[in-house]
């Protein structure tokens, strides 16, 4: 009976939080939404009339932000001066963060993504930024991010509100939320995101290490992952049965099954199997895709990239793996292989340039 009246107690504390936080923040809405119609310039002087009104830097970021993520990043941190909370500011370098990373500049994402709350508490971030030095060969960093990983209990949307009383409120209803997660589905994710940098790191025994980890706290078996880290390996009678898997449910395939494919078929010198599911990877490919069809593409045309390097193709491994870095300019991998094709087409002049990105990419 006593649990009941505690239920009971706890609902109704619940409803008149999200009565509070409705009736507080509809006029704030309309009058938000009003602004998020102005152009630049209509908001750059709303700055200037009113230079303590954080919403409107965060909204100037907002608009900076698919261009000129410099700007982003000075208007987000004027939203920041004025606010003054820690959780805020959080908010507001993964925003900043991901205006660099949409432009190209993987260094200064990190720099934003490394802020200590968004490697601890936000899951999402944590595994993103691992993934970014992950791609720029820095496996040793990427390790260390995932294992800083506390717990999943910061959230962007709630902390990066500039009111202080709509912020708590929000960051309660969260809390309230996240209290009835146990932590199973972060720590599985962990374990994966592990198990793939070991695997980029050819580490092979701490890669299957962490992926027995995860299928022991999962009911999920990564074919994929585990065709890839077979075929590097050089085992390919486990490699075969994950093939076939794969192969099985075709229908249900996403690109990095099919890239997956493509090393196993390279690895057993079926060129032909593997250059077709690569050329199916970047058929009708652009740089105005998706983020899913981008990265399809990427390992499309690295993947034809390493197939013709060890085929003796310089030319079209050069070519191919240029296109990657289109696509992904701090890709590691592409870059290493792109330094050892000029060595033996004995390019010194371009081989030393890759070679000195090679260095600026693990030094940054």
């Amino acid at each position: 009976m006593l649990r009941i009246k505690r239920n009971i107690v706890l609902i109704a504390v619940i409803i008149f939080i999200l009565l509070t936080l409705c009736i507080q923040t509809i006029p704030k809405m309309q009058y938000y939404s009003k602004m998020k119609q102005s152009n630049l310039v209509e908001l750059e002087t709303l700055v200037k009339e009113y230079p303590n009104y954080p919403e409107a830097y965060i909204l100037l970021g907002e608009k900076y932000s698919p261009l000129i993520p410099e700007k982003a990043a000075f208007n987000y941190k004027k939203a920041v001066e004025i606010v003054n909370n820690k959780n805020f500011e959080a908010a507001m370098d993964e925003y900043t963060a991901s205006a660099y990373l949409k432009n190209g500049n993987a260094v200064a994402a990190v720099k934003y993504y490394s802020n200590p709350i968004l490697v601890k508490f936000n899951l999402t971030t944590n595994i993103l930024l691992a993934n970014i030095l992950q791609t720029m060969g820095r496996y040793d960093e990427s390790i260390y991010v995932l294992d800083s990983f506390e717990k999943n209990d910061f959230l962007s949307i709630a902390s990066a509100e500039p009111d202080m009383f709509s912020r708590l409120r929000l960051e309660l209803w969260y809390n309230i939320l996240s209290s009835f997660d146990d932590g199973t589905y972060a720590k599985n994710m962990i374990l994966h995101a592990k198990a793939i940098v070991y695997y980029e790191k050819a580490d092979y025994e701490n890669a299957l290490f962490y992926l027995n980890e995860f299928m022991k706290n999962s009911n999920n078996i990564p074919i994929s992952l585990l065709l890839r880290i077979y075929t590097a390996i050089g085992d390919l009678d486990k490699a075969e049965k994950y093939c076939n898997l794969l192969n099985k449910y075709e229908k249900s395939q996403n690109f990095m099954d099919s890239y997956s494919l493509a090393l196993y078929y390279l690895k057993i010198k079926d060129y032909k199997k593997s250059e077709d599911i690569l050329k199916d990877m970047v058929n009708s490919s652009n740089r105005n895709l998706t983020s899913d069809k981008l990265s399809k593409a990427l390992y499309g045309f690295y993947g034809l990239g390493i197939l013709n390097l060890e085929k003796g193709d310089y030319k079209s491994a050069i070519k191919y793996l240029s296109k990657a870095l289109e696509y992904r300019p701090y890709y590691y991998n592409a870059v290493v292989k792109l330094a050892e094709c000029y060595k033996k087409t004995n390019d010194l002049k371009n081989y030393n340039k890759y070679n000195l990105k090679i260095k600026a990419l693990l030094t940054y």
